[in-house]
């Protein structure tokens, strides 16, 4: 019984296995290649005709997609959003409330 259940294993484990030539094929048929022509060149296709976008259009992308303009936009936005929101909270003056305070 444990000689059929290696042999079984056995046949098992070769069966899934490919050749390097096969792994290679198959690779390529699920990935494809990732050659691009034109790496450089971005052609919109979702709002109006496609057209080539200029370099300063580009190099605004880029800089607005970057993790550090990102970060500091919203080091910047949080900071007056946050000093808005705590000038708003002082105006309220909480001594002029009608209910007393226990300390």
């Amino acid at each position: 019984k444990i000689t059929k259940m290696a042999a079984a294993e056995s046949t098992n484990s070769t069966a899934g296995n490919f050749t390097p030539e096969e792994f290679e094929s198959v690779m390529k048929y699920l990935v494809g290649h990732k050659v691009k022509l034109y790496p450089n060149i971005h052609v919109p296709q979702v709002c109006g005709p496609a057209r080539i976008l200029p370099k300063e259009e580009i190099y605004m992308t880029t800089v607005g997609e970057s993790c550090p303009f990102r970060a500091g936009m919203s080091f910047v936005v949080g900071g007056a959003l946050g000093g808005f929101i705590g000038l708003f909270n002082s105006s309220i003056a909480p001594h002029q409330t009608t209910v007393q305070m226990s300390t």
